[in-house]
């Protein structure tokens, strides 16, 4: 949708800061108690970023054009996000990473990192390798080099030993494709109603139930259907109308409260007993000064309310265990490909981390899920205790805690008795996450 004159001037003010990573870094140091962040290291963050990565590339990175707000910052790079507005998770994660290349300064092949640093697609990849390799030296291992040779031209992300024994690791961050692809186009309709419901000064609730995925371009019948009902919700309350693609209703919303409660109502009504996929509302951030200031340090702010819709997919596999034997197979397949990266020829054991939502799961301490565990045992038989040389499956998540920390939890997979790590080598490593904290003031 446009921007008005209005919201393009008041866009252009919450960003100008002059200079923005002074800005970022005066902000940090007033939070620095508050999160307590050793201030010495908030006063080095920008200028071991900016010996890493480059000065020039990141003020090229932070002068991009803002066009729209989300747009622009979906499409910056993640680190430069940290720097436009700074907030709790904004100053930690920059001050994270100026820790692991403070720390990492000396180790073999560091410098071959920093391209994937600075690729907006690689960074959490690179962000979660240098943090896996920060928690091996610190769990006592010796000989780490980054970016190692493997077998057959390969590259791993990490080498190192323990008593002897040499590992070879590989980070990865698998990504998923959901082959569901009418949240992508029905969103389109989504905006464009909801845009002409604002200009007609309506507040409404959008419903809609795919019957099928969406093709490219089939968005567009649903949003004709949406501007039709539209103009007969100004004599009712309720309209609906159904069409091969999807079953469509719209209402007024007069007390917020319920809103969910009737939209869920409607879905019972088009023969879906279950919640919506997807449930949300449309909130315009009022542009005043007072607002741009808790913006700029992730404060709330005040909105204006807007409309809701509420979606139901055709294909409601919204829990990725819903179907075990096909969570096992992309789980296996996407790990299988990276376990090459992970073998030298030279008798390393192999390690392979893995990002991925089951660490999510048995971070929230949800263990005992039946779904959950048949996965990680089917992939444990399938996958790790079936190749020889695999040390370890580390499955990690990337979490923020109540302590105003990024934390690391993970799942570890043991291979073959004779190929697994040794205990107290893992009790350290979950050491670093669970019971250190490296960015606390007086510690670093």
């Amino acid at each position: 949708m446009k921007k008005t004159a209005e919201e393009k001037a008041w866009l252009a003010e919450l960003f100008d800061v002059g200079d923005p990573l002074a800005y970022w870094t005066q902000s940090s140091l007033e939070a620095a108690e508050r999160l307590e962040i050793d201030s010495g290291l908030v006063r080095d963050t920008v200028p071991i970023l900016q010996n890493a990565l480059g000065k020039d590339w990141i003020e090229s990175e932070l002068k991009k054009k803002f066009q729209d707000m989300w747009v622009s910052l979906r499409d910056r790079h993640p680190l430069i996000h940290c720097f436009l507005i700074p907030g709790e998770t904004y100053i930690i994660e920059p001050v994270e990473l100026a820790f692991y290349l403070r720390e990492l300064a000396k180790t073999p092949g560091i410098e071959k990192v920093i391209p994937n640093l600075k690729s907006a697609q690689n960074y959490e990849s690179a962000l979660l390798q240098l943090a896996f390799c920060y928690r091996v030296k610190i769990a006592g291992a010796q000989e780490i080099v980054l970016e190692p040779e493997a077998a057959n031209d390969r590259v791993g992300d990490l080498a190192f030993s323990l008593n002897g024994q040499k590992y070879l690791a590989e980070c990865y961050i698998p990504s998923f494709r959901d082959m569901d692809t009418s949240f992508e186009y029905s969103g389109h309709t989504v905006k464009e109603i909801n845009d002409i419901a604002k200009g007609l000064g309506l507040r409404i609730c959008l419903c809609i139930r795919m019957k099928r995925e969406l093709k490219p371009g089939e968005h567009k019948i649903a949003t004709a259907i949406g501007k039709r009902l539209l103009a007969l919700l100004e004599k009712e309350t309720m309209v609906k109308e159904s069409c091969e693609l999807a079953d469509i209703a719209i209402f007024k919303v007069e007390d917020d409260s319920t809103v969910r409660a009737v939209a869920q109502a409607i879905g019972v009504s088009f023969g879906v007993s279950e919640e919506p996929d997807h449930f949300g509302r449309s909130l315009k951030i009022k542009g005043t000064k007072e607002n741009i200031e808790k913006i700029r340090k992730r404060l709330p702010v005040e909105k204006e309310p807007g409309s809701y819709f509420a979606l139901w997919r055709p294909n409601r596999r919204t829990d990725p265990w819903e179907d075990e034997t096909a969570r096992v197979g992309e789980l296996v397949e996407r790990f299988d490909k990276k376990l090459p990266q992970t073998k030298d020829g030279q008798g390393s054991k192999r390690i392979l981390i893995a990002e991925v939502a089951e660490a999510i799961t048995i971070a929230e301490g949800d263990r005992s899920n039946p779904k959950v565990t048949k996965v990680l045992k089917a992939v444990q038989n399938r996958l790790v205790t079936k190749h020889e040389g695999i040390a370890a499956l580390f499955l990690v998540s990337r979490v923020w805690t109540d302590k105003l920390r990024y934390r690391y939890t993970s799942y570890a997979m043991q291979g073959r008795k004779e190929d697994s790590l040794p205990d107290d080598f893992q009790h350290k490593l979950a050491l670093v996450d669970y019971h250190l904290s490296f960015l606390d003031a007086g510690t670093v």
